[in-house]
């Protein structure tokens, strides 16, 4: 997946992408000056960050 993928998918900004690439626990590389995001490794991010979440019953 690329950056302009993630944009797409999320319906966010540029900046906006490059501050989730950006973050610790996300699961994006650096190649020849291009981040490109695993979709195995997004999807199990993505998992990961629904089960944080907690909802009122």
């Amino acid at each position: 997946m690329t950056v302009q993928e993630l944009m797409d998918y999320f319906q966010c900004g540029k900046n906006k992408a490059y501050e989730l690439i950006k973050r610790k626990d996300f699961p994006s590389m650096q190649w020849g000056g291009r981040y490109y995001i695993l979709k195995e490794n997004f999807v199990e991010w993505m998992n990961n960050q629904t089960r944080k979440c907690t909802f009122a019953k």
